[in-house]
């Protein structure tokens, strides 16, 4: 009887008007919460497919956890150590080589430091061979900094290590994160056989054959009985979850490796040995060629590049949908949205909004790309089967498209008028993409994510930053050889803080990029001796986090010498006194002002803006001089008058 109530009330309510969808806010954290008050205050219910997405994505999310502590852990611990006392051994007897890779540090070397890296990862106390202790440092330095794009010392190609930052749910502990950066070094790093070392630049035929060295190194040595059972103990429940590698896998790898070279590997780095790599190469980028970028690369590379990577991170259709959907497949543009995933499992409203925002006219080719894998994904059948994430995305696919046929009337009689309302599909579209979003959080270490192709050849559509620096190159050399004097002089006396060298370091990088870009604004044309590389260049549109970097004092040191005061700019000095008045000169700063200023840059005029001091001084009866903590209270206060010489120009 409730339940036949609440029914014809719901029918009811749609009755009376098809756009009665309202949307308001809650102080609920939890959807069950939600139910719970409804339940205590007697009120009626809808039960949303938005909580029944939400609560299996809770469950999914755990049991993910629990496999991940309880077992995955625990193999790919064991798994890692075994594979690197296995390849050290190799690489440290030279005499016991099966065979000679030229030049070093190919073959046993670098697969010994690959699993070096995820050791020192899981187990920063573990011990280190020597042979592999310079590389593995340098690896896991730029793991743990999780900073900016750079070759990496042991795969020898570019990588981006922003992705090393732990999140999802292994931030929830030690435990987690460990487990979460050993598994990104194995999910994205592996030995390419092609692609690019770095945007722009082709791998070589000789780093080639030696990453597909390296790679047969340790796909030959992950398939004793021993291991190899235990990667397949952590890569299949992982493939069933998630989905199977888009990168090629060390089984593959090995089983086409005996395939072209034999059981035996040759001896020496042979001209025999190169030409049958070559075949080896040729027939692996054949093999299964990946579909999702997953790293930086440029657009003049027409595919992503091929590698075999040890748990290569796992083809999902959204990432593919991104990457089809973004430069260059789709020329120019370089940012993919959510609607993309739902328009292509079929969301008519995620489609309208899409041609709204003008996506099918602003990137032309994009309706056709669009169009190409909503056919694809149309036609798949058995395929939803497959995993947990493809069933969960199907479930996704039936909410977006839920509406009634046109000609199932009878089907349109039972459902309330507003089902179709424009209110009811933007539900239905924001629950789709909502529990995607869920669905990616949960499965973050392991989905491939697509990557825009870096454009090499056009310029970036969107209005890249303008920068400009004060073209007073004097000061930067000064300030150069102030802090180098000061450096120099102060370790000659043994009193240098040496837990300051990194910010030292870091600032005098900063300050020759400021001297040499305001030389060459001064100077047009001018050519510096030593010119600046892409990554000095880099330093100028993050100017902001570099300068805080530089100004955050290490550990323990910002304990022991700053205090509240710090967090403030302001500061104040009194630097005169005068008795007979009774007075002292007080002069300081304040908060930041800002200056904006025209500039003309190929050939056009812009204003540009930046920080400055503002300063102060005033007369201030000498029983009261000034602490830092009294001025900026001052200056909360509103008691400071304008700033000396920039008030009169302030309104």
């Amino acid at each position: 009887m409730l339940l036949g109530m609440l029914l014809v009330s719901w029918q009811g309510a749609g009755a009376q008007g098809g756009n009665m969808v309202r949307f308001s806010a809650t102080r609920f954290d939890a959807m069950s919460a939600f139910y719970a008050d409804n339940t205590e205050h007697g009120r009626a219910t809808l039960i949303t497919s938005d909580s029944v997405l939400h609560t299996a994505h809770i469950l999914v999310d755990y049991t993910l956890r629990a496999a991940e502590l309880t077992h995955l852990d625990k193999d790919l611990r064991t798994l890692t150590a075994t594979m690197l006392a296995r390849s050290a051994k190799q690489a440290q007897d030279e005499a016991a080589r099966r065979y000679v890779m030229a030049p070093p540090p190919y073959g046993y070397t670098r697969v010994a430091a690959y699993f070096g890296v995820a050791q020192q990862l899981l187990n920063p106390k573990a011990a280190m061979p020597e042979i592999i202790r310079p590389l593995v440092a340098k690896e896991v330095a730029l793991i743990l900094a999780h900073q900016g794009q750079t070759v990496s010392p042991i795969t020898g190609v570019f990588e981006d290590y922003t992705q090393y930052v732990p999140r999802g749910h292994y931030t929830r502990n030690e435990a987690f994160m460990r487990y979460f950066r050993a598994m990104m070094w194995y999910g994205r790093a592996g030995f390419a056989i092609s692609g690019e070392k770095a945007p722009g630049i082709k791998l070589s035929r000789d780093e080639a054959r030696a990453n597909a060295w390296a790679g047969i190194v340790l796909a030959r040595d992950l398939a004793e009985p021993v291991t190899l059972k235990l990667w397949q103990a952590i890569y299949r429940p992982t493939g069933f979850i998630v989905g199977l590698s888009d990168d090629l896998t060390p089984p593959e790898y090995a089983a086409l490796s005996r395939q072209v070279l034999g059981d035996t590997l040759p001896g020496g780095w042979t001209p025999d040995a190169q030409a049958r790599t070559d075949r080896f190469i040729t027939q692996a980028i054949a093999l299964r060629p990946p579909q999702i970028l997953g790293t930086v690369q440029s657009d003049n590379e027409a595919a992503p590049p091929v590698a075999v990577r040890f748990f290569g991170q796992r083809y999902t259709p959204d990432s593919a949908v991104f990457q089809r959907l973004v430069h260059a497949s789709v020329p120019n543009r370089f940012m993919p949205t959510g609607l993309d995933v739902m328009a292509a499992l079929g969301s008519p409203e995620a489609e309208a909004r899409l041609r709204a925002r003008g996506e099918f006219t602003k990137y032309p080719g994009y309706g056709a790309q669009l169009a190409k894998v909503q056919r694809e994904i149309a036609g798949w059948d058995d395929a939803w089967q497959r995993t947990a994430y493809l069933l969960w995305l199907r479930a996704i696919r039936d909410l977006v498209n839920e509406q009634p046929g046109p000609t199932d009337a009878t089907r349109r009689q039972t459902l309330p008028a507003w089902w179709t309302s424009p209110a009811w599909q933007a539900k239905q579209l924001n629950a789709g993409l909502g529990s995607w979003a869920e669905l990616r959080h949960d499965t973050i270490l392991y989905v491939k994510q697509s990557y825009t192709a870096w454009a090499m050849a056009m310029p970036m559509p969107a209005p890249r930053p303008v920068l400009y620096v004060e073209p007073v190159p004097k000061v930067y050399a000064g300030v150069r050889m102030l802090l180098s004097t000061l450096r120099q002089t102060l370790t000659q006396e043994g009193v240098f803080p040496a837990e300051l060298g990194a910010n030292y370091d870091q600032f005098n990088r900063l300050l020759r990029v400021l001297y040499v870009t305001s030389m060459q604004e001064r100077y047009p044309g001018l050519e510096m001796m030593k010119p600046l590389d892409a990554r000095d260049v880099g330093l100028l549109p993050k100017i902001g986090d570099v300068l805080a970097e530089v100004e955050t004092l290490p550990e323990p040191l910002r304990a022991q010498l700053t205090g509240q005061e710090d967090v403030q700019m302001a500061i104040i000095a009194d630097v005169h006194t005068d008795p007979n008045a009774g007075q002292v000169l007080e002069v300081g700063v304040g908060r930041v002002l800002a200056v904006t200023a025209p500039v003309t840059i190929d050939g056009r005029t812009i204003e540009v803006s930046g920080p400055i001091f503002s300063y102060y001084e005033f007369a201030q009866p000498m029983a009261k001089r000034l602490t830092d903590g009294a001025w900026q209270e001052m200056l909360r206060a509103g008691n400071a008058a304008k700033p000396f010489v920039l008030g009169a120009y302030m309104k």
